[in-house]
């Protein structure tokens, strides 16, 4: 597979330098300009003021079609006439007119026009200029992402959108608004849905987030949480141009764990025995553990393994990537390659990242009709293994790694010598080999006919898809209490493809002060399928033959397929009065198959309108206002994000009946049930969006603000009403319920955006910052009864998946304490306060209700794990050649349930622990800090039950990026590589520099779903990576 796949890549490489040598090659002629003129080759080089090169700067003969583009470097090349004037024109600046006058070499520059200065903003289907928005639409360029390798658009957008919350890698656009699958549409080039994994961060040209239903209801169900238009980079006219760019660097854990050294786990570990009662003579038996007299063996004295350390360790990064981009008058091209190989920091893990894009642009009949071509193709190859997280935190340091005498060659402990079952983590490193391979695609084509200047018809037909094997191969092993005697095996396969094909028809004109801009079109999406296989082998004669047929043993574990299919029509409307007031209408229709036959279509409207009171009279005389807008949005998006076919009763196939009064004997015999009731009414959850805001520009455009406040209510939420077990459906606890449009919420916030660029002399410098206040809230949930899942739940009145449970007061210090609590219970009726297993160095809970007793009724609320507030900041500097790029980013409002602290503070099992147990209570005269309880096994008290103990505040502040660059000067650069290149960059960046937060455990940023959300579950540290690389154009 690895040999046809290279080879695949290999041949495709070929086939697009051939296209790029014989199809895109720029043709340079000699230009006859008539009436005698002598002409010569003018060369220069167009600047800012700041002398900044302006790349892609228009140079054209004035009264001519004759032109060319200024190159990477801002320079340029153009056969002229002794008497030529040039034009010279670029985006945001104002147009220049030079005589040549019998120059050969130019130097122009640039002002930038502040009246006119108005970015083009990427809209679904279409475009628009940022002072006709009336949306809220927030725009990232690739400028703004920094030095960083191949990494996601969530790590992209963090800390950049206002409105947008990135957390582990998880985007949420506006807030938490339904308890299914939040994650926002990906629109690629104006591919629905395209396959974000085919895209590297290098071949980004920007990145559009669609907040407001303005924005978003023109891709109607799809568009409820938000959507990420990703724009790549395009061909230029011009001869080829390459641009190498590579780096290495290093991974390292931004943290550890002060975990307890031998002495003091064994210390903890009789604690714990004795605590729980058992007797001294039995626990000093162990003689692995204990000498006769109940002193520690020398064995168990001895720190042998620091097992964070066979865990995490520091890892390398490297990636390369190679662009080459030209064109003609008629044509241009874009390719980009990509090859990432990063090892984990954690166990084995190994990823490799194959990456090659062609995008291409045709025109024929005079421009009348545009054809492109947008190929991506991804190949992957991981392997290792990853470690198990709490397994190696809870081995004794006492125990090495290595054990010949074992099976599997790799020590272990148990219950039984060790009082400990702790999982080596080494071991499975060596005793599984693990492989995940796969190569997906995406590919587009389109097509823009342009009946006439305001009149023209896109289309474009696309399909993903792709396939990928899985093998994990296990050899026999004993970890633990665990033995496993047999060679086992399982292996997956899938497949998976989806076609769409979309037309929509573009009306543009200007009638005096009047400008319309109409669009109507449709989407198909018909035929998309996958298969999903896994087979699963055990008992094989030797480790060198890893095939399933080879195997003792052998079954089919899993076999699924999906058959899919999307219709859709949709339109849009605006309208322009003189330039000052704005209205937007857009409207979809979508067709669903995830919903019964009477509710498949959904209808989704919005509707916008702007003014510009810059544009106003009375506005005229305030100079210092460069912009100023207001708008505003109503509409509704839908949301279908559940599993197929969920409108089906389903049926469990595998029961088990015994018929004894039959005559059976008591025999079983399979048959079947219905485990869940058909629900055929369920429908849309839709969302109304409501939203404003304001948009200026001031102090000669230096200073650029965004105000909006939304609210969006979700209703008619899909949701797992639970059926009561009286109706025998369930055949198991984890069988689905009935879902129903049961749910609501709101989700009410407000954002601020602001940016200032300005220049000190040969200092150039912006500085951006966003802040975002998201409030969200249930309003009805089906029944009414809460749901829950572990520490987090979810009812009316409450944010989704907030954390509830008991409240700490304090460690009870004395058993006159505890006795008083229940003399004080027992005068209110109650046997005891809390329980009767109660003691001195347990925790003592709140009385909430204050009825004299903690039970289930005293659990409330102890946090949101939805943060209120995510903000972010980042400080771009320029001065000559160096260049400095940082971004903070943070959020506040939110909690997390501290899982690693159940399991290394729990003290309820031997297994080892962070030092933080250190302040245990031991006795009366040694009570410790009065926050951690007494060590005790079983926790008869239940210390470890859901309480605030293990709840700590999310808010963090990361520096999430570092970079400092260097572009070597044009001489130097001539001077080193004989005139071959063009320009030479290095850089050095750093992710996650610090972290600024008080949660103790290894990372603060957890994600989850949305109903069990901000729980850290043996999660890896933070990864920090110092990265040096070079960029070369030629």
């Amino acid at each position: 597979m690895k040999k046809v796949l290279c080879t695949f890549l290999f041949r495709s490489l070929v086939v697009i330098s051939v296209l790029l040598g014989i199809c895109y090659q720029p043709v340079y002629a000699e230009v006859d300009f008539g009436n005698g003129n002598q002409s010569k080759k003018v060369t220069g080089v167009v600047t800012d003021k700041g002398g900044e090169a302006l790349v892609g700067a228009a140079v054209a003969i004035k009264g001519t079609t004759i032109g060319t583009v200024t190159d990477v470097d801002g320079k340029f090349s153009l056969d002229v006439p002794d008497n030529a004037t040039l034009v010279v024109s670029f985006v945001g600046y104002v147009s220049s007119q030079i005589a040549v006058a019998g120059k050969s070499v130019l130097t122009i520059t640039l002002a930038e026009d502040t009246k006119n200065l108005d970015d083009i903003v990427i809209i679904g289907y279409g475009t628009v200029r940022k002072s006709d928005l009336t949306g809220s639409v927030v725009s990232v360029s690739s400028k703004d992402f920094g030095d960083r390798g191949g990494t996601s658009v969530g790590s992209l957008l963090q800390g950049k959108a206002a409105g947008v919350d990135v957390t582990a890698d998880k985007i949420r656009v506006r807030g938490v608004t339904t308890m299914n699958n939040t994650d926002p549409l990906y629109v690629i080039d104006g591919f629905i849905g395209g396959d974000m994994g085919t895209v590297h961060p290098s071949d980004i040209a920007s990145i559009e987030v669609l907040k407001d239903a303005s924005a978003t209801a023109i891709y109607g169900a799809r568009g409820a949480n938000g959507v990420i238009l990703v724009t790549t980079k395009k061909g230029a006219k011009g001869r080829p141009q390459f641009e190498l760019n590579a780096f290495y660097g290093i991974q390292s854990p931004e943290k550890l764990f002060d975990m307890l050294n031998s002495r003091q786990y064994m210390e903890l570990l009789k604690d714990i025995e004795l605590n729980g009662g058992t007797k001294p003579a039995d626990l000093y038996a162990k003689s692995k553990l204990f000498n006769p007299d109940g002193t520690f063996t020398s064995y168990v004295l001895e720190d042998r393994t620091d097992w964070q350390k066979e865990m995490f360790s520091s890892a390398p990064t490297q990636e390369y990537n190679l662009s080459v981009r030209g064109g003609t008058d008629f044509s241009n091209y874009n390719v980009n390659m990509a090859y990432n190989n990063t090892e984990s920091i954690a166990g084995t893990t190994q990823w490799q990242n194959y990456k090659i894009s062609f995008k291409g642009e045709q025109q024929a009949f005079k421009g009348k009709w545009i054809i492109g071509e947008n190929v991506r193709l991804q190949h992957w190859n991981n392997t290792g293994i990853s470690p198990d997280v709490y397994g190696g935190l809870r081995m004794p340091t006492y125990s090495p790694i290595t054990d010949p005498d074992a099976l599997g060659g790799y020590a272990y402990v148990t219950t039984t010598e060790d009082l400990n079952d702790a999982y080596n983590p080494v071991t499975m490193y060596n005793v599984q080999d693990r492989y995940e391979k796969g190569l997906s695609m995406m590919i587009n084509l389109t097509s823009e006919i342009r009946f006439t200047d305001y009149l023209r018809l896109n289309s474009s037909f696309g399909i993903t898809g792709g396939f990928s094997t899985y093998k994990l191969y296990q050899k026999p092993y004993q970890n633990g209490n665990l033995v496993f005697p047999d060679s086992e095996m399982t292996e997956n396969s899938s497949w998976w493809y989806n076609p769409k094909m979309e037309n929509y028809l573009t009306f543009d004109k200007t009638f005096g002060k009047h400008m319309v801009s109409a669009m109507v079109g449709h989407t198909v999406e018909n035929g998309a399928r996958s298969r999903f296989i896994q087979i699963f082998g055990k008992g094989f004669l030797n480790d060198n033959v890893q095939n399933v047929t080879a195997a003792r043993d052998k079954t089919i574990q899993n076999n699924s397929g999906s058959h899919y299919a999307y219709l859709s029509y949709f339109g849009r409307l605006n309208y322009t009065f003189n330039n000052k007031y704005l209205i937007t209408a857009n409207f979809r229709a979508d067709g669903s198959p995830k919903f019964g036959p009477a509710n498949r279509w959904g209808k989704f409207p919005s509707v916008a309108l702007g003014w510009k009171l810059h544009e106003e009279g009375f506005m005229k005389g305030i100079s210092w206002i460069n912009q100023l807008k207001l708008r505003g949005s109503y509409g509704i998006t839908g949301n279908d994000q559940i599993p197929d076919y969920m409108y089906f009763s389903s049926i469990h196939d595998k029961s088990s009946y015994a018929f004894p009064s039959h005559g059976f004997g008591g025999v079983n015999f399979n048959g079947a049930t219905i485990k869940a009731l058909a629900t055929p009414t369920i429908r849309w959850e839709e969302v109304k969006n409501l939203a404003v805001g304001l948009d200026f520009t001031t102090l000669n455009n230096r200073l650029d603000v965004s105000l909006d406040y939304f609210h969006k209510n979700t209703y008619d939420i899909l949701f797992q009403v639970p059926l009561p077990p009286s109706l025998g459906l369930k055949v198991v606890a984890w069988d689905a319920d009935a879902i129903v449009n049961a749910a609501s919420c709101v989700n009410d916030g407000f954002e601020v955006a602001a940016s200032w660029k300005d220049k000190a002399g040969d200092l150039s410098y912006q500085i951006q910052g966003n802040l975002t206040y998201v409030k969200n809230e249930v309003t009805s949930l089906g029944s009414g009864l809460p749901y829950n899942s572990g520490p987090n739940r979810t009812e009316v009145g409450q944010p989704i998946g907030y954390f509830y449970g008991y409240k700490v007061d304090r460690v009870y210090k004395t058993q006159a304490e505890v006795d008083a609590d229940n003399t004080a219970a027992k005068a209110k009726g109650h046997d005891y306060y809390d329980s009767a297993a109660t003691q001195a160095g347990d925790i003592r809970f709140v009385d909430v209700n204050g009825d004299g007793k903690v039970d289930a009724d005293d659990r409330t609320y102890l946090g949101n794990a939805i943060p209120k507030l995510t903000f972010g900041a980042t400080i771009t500097l320029a001065y000559k050649g160096f260049d400095l790029n940082t971004t903070f980013t943070g959020i506040s409002g939110n909690s997390i349930y501290y899982t690693t602290g159940y399991w290394m503070e729990g003290m309820v099992r031997p297994f080892n622990a962070t030092t933080e147990v250190l302040n245990r209570w031991r006795s009366e005269s040694e009570p410790g800090d009065g926050k951690m309880p007494r060590a005790v096994k079983t926790d008869p008290s239940k210390n470890t039950r859901t309480s605030d103990r293990f709840i700590y505040s999310g808010t963090y502040l990361r520096n999430k990026l570092f970079s400092i660059g260097y572009t070597v000067p044009k001489e130097w650069v001539n001077s080193i590589s004989n005139g071959n290149f063009e320009n030479i960059r290095v850089y050095g960046s750093v992710d996650n520099l610090f972290t600024i937060t008080n949660y103790p455990g290894y990372n603060v940023e957890q994600g989850g779903d949305n109903l069990g959300r901000g729980k850290e579950d043996g999660s890896w540290p933070n990864v920090r990576t110092f990265r040096l690389g070079v960029s070369v154009a030629f």
